[in-house]
């Protein structure tokens, strides 16, 4: 017997599979890439969504929240990001916010 899920959905994070996640959280693997789309160009990662690799086009708002990690994408790798559904216009859209790590301090004798 063949679990046919994987089949029905696509190789891209969407909305849909962002609703019907239950952690509702995803890993960013590797650097991101400029990718030239029918709707100009946008930053596209690997991402890991439970248990699912998936290419994530992230919106301009996404990659403001994620700028908190650094400028440079190759620091994103690694990073827990919260997803969330929003809309704009209509229009229903991932949002990703970085779950940024605690400071840690060191006692000093």
């Amino acid at each position: 017997m063949v679990d046919t899920t994987r089949f029905a959905e696509g190789q891209n994070l969407t909305v849909q599979l962002v609703k019907d996640s239950p952690s509702k959280r995803c890993v960013i693997i590797g650097e991101a890439q400029a990718e030239e789309t029918d709707f100009g160009e946008k930053l596209t990662v690997q991402a890991e969504i439970d248990g699912k690799q998936k290419k994530w086009r992230m919106n301009r708002d996404t990659v403001k929240n994620l700028r908190q990690l650094g400028v440079d994408s190759n620091t994103w790798g690694g990073a827990v990001v919260n997803l969330r559904i929003i809309t704009v216009n209509g229009k229903e859209s991932v949002v990703g916010v970085p779950e940024l790590k605690a400071a840690t301090t060191e006692k000093i004798k």
